[in-house]
């Protein structure tokens, strides 16, 4: 494969996130290439997870090209811009379908994701907490790219939309009632959605870790043991995958907002530490953590809430 440059310094781009892809970037302007093969990866080839992206380009076949020419196959990119986030442009390969995202960008894309889910609920956006900075921030950019620029259809109306929009830019429909997970914060494979008693959770079938939205994981220790076993085996127990993808990662990242989250105790004697997001409240439980906490709450005869006051005050 012939050497990819950086359309903006015009010098070699190198690997710089090679976990569960392999994404090219520039060492000086810290510029990121995804091409149409690395974004189809991110989105683990879901039906029409590229079908925003498709629609962009479609619809600038005829704008000018600009100055900065596609690391991949030299064409000169064009500037699109998503129907559902006008506003933020992006330098697109016409012929190959790459993307290249700046450092402003980036930058942005952050910041719609944020204000979607202010408005759904309403509220100012939450600034992240004061906390340690992820250890690798080029892999919260590609966790923020792929929520933005991947996409689902409206079940009203059919528009394309992102995978993080809480409702469609087209018609209003609400496209999420819950915060749906998108990447595993252990090993970054895309989460699929389960069910368990009624209530959906994000689980991942590499490491088995399971992503419940604000609220969740109370109404799920109430389940009976068999429900949670049931839950379990869909995405399996995987705990040594959980630990390698911790020993990888000094700190995991929010599978919805992609801040690092912190690590709380979920009640001190239960022995479990889960991750909470301080951002949407969401929780993260590696493998075997959701039947280690419903095994505490019908042991200890003393413990009467379903969910320790300290997890219930970050979730």
């Amino acid at each position: 494969m012939a050497e990819r440059l950086c359309p903006r310094c015009c010098i070699a781009l190198a690997p710089r996130y090679a976990d569960a892809w392999r994404i090219d970037g520039c060492r000086r302007c810290g510029g990121l290439w995804l091409g149409h093969r690395e974004l189809a990866g991110l989105g683990q080839a879901a039906a029409g997870c590229l079908q925003a992206l498709e629609q962009a380009f479609k619809q600038q076949m005829n704008a000018a090209a600009g100055d900065q020419l596609c690391p991949e196959c030299g064409t000169a990119m064009a500037r699109l811009e998503l129907p559902c986030a006008p506003g933020i442009q992006l330098d697109g390969c016409p012929r190959c379908h790459g993307i290249w995202l700046d450092d402003g960008e980036m930058e942005h894309m952050g910041q719609c994701l944020a204000e979607w889910w202010a408005r759904a609920d309403s509220v100012a956006p939450v600034k992240a907490a004061a906390g340690p900075a992820p250890a690798d921030p080029v892999r919260r950019r590609v966790r923020q790219a792929a929520a933005f620029l991947l996409s689902v259809p409206c079940p009203r109306c059919g528009q394309a939309n992102s995978q993080a929009a809480p409702v469609c830019w087209a018609c209003g429909a609400v496209l999420q009632i819950r915060r749906r997970g998108i990447l595993c914060p252990t090993c970054d494979r895309a989460l699929v959605t389960l069910e368990a008693g009624g209530i959906e959770v994000d689980g991942c079938r590499v490491c088995g870790g399971l992503w419940f939205d604000r609220g969740e994981v109370r109404a799920l220790t109430r389940l009976n043991p068999e429900a949670l076993q049931y839950l379990q085996r869909q995405v399996g127990t995987a705990e040594g995958a959980a630990r390698v993808g911790r020993e990888q990662h000094a700190s995991l990242l929010c599978p919805v907002c992609h801040q690092v989250m912190d690590e709380h105790p979920y009640a001190v004697q239960s022995g479990v530490r889960i991750d909470v997001c301080q951002q949407c409240r969401g929780a993260w439980l590696d493998a075997g953590e959701l039947e280690a906490i419903q095994r505490y709450l019908h042991t200890d005869p003393s413990f009467t809430q379903w969910l320790a006051p300290a997890a219930e005050n970050r979730q």
